[in-house]
């Protein structure tokens, strides 16, 4: 629909990024985390003050205490914004994982 509507439209080449799977839930949050502030304490996102959803989302999405879950009971309304951040930072910054051809030290 959306390649359609900008062909009819205004004639553009539309190519959409859309990976063949999500990233896993735990990999979006350690992205995420890793990307606001990480180990060296640099920063390499910053959230606007008037994004007011996103900065509750991230403040108050936990984990279910003992688990890798995300507790979704306290507040069915929260993680949407977060999540999004989370599949744009993992489809943006998307590194290889897996065996590395060179040293690493």
């Amino acid at each position: 629909m959306i390649r359609e509507f900008f062909r009819a439209e205004a004639e553009f080449d539309v190519r959409l990024l859309v990976p063949s799977a999500n990233p896993p839930v735990r990999d979006r949050v350690n992205t995420v985390n890793a990307r606001l502030v990480n180990a060296a304490g640099q920063r390499q996102v910053f959230v606007d003050p008037r994004c007011q959803e996103l900065i509750a989302d991230l403040e108050q999405v936990v984990y279910k205490a003992g688990s890798t879950q995300i507790d979704k009971d306290r507040d069915s309304a929260r993680t949407h914004t977060s999540d999004a951040l989370g599949y744009y930072l993992c489809q943006a910054f998307a590194e290889p994982v897996g065996e590395r051809t060179r040293r690493l030290v």
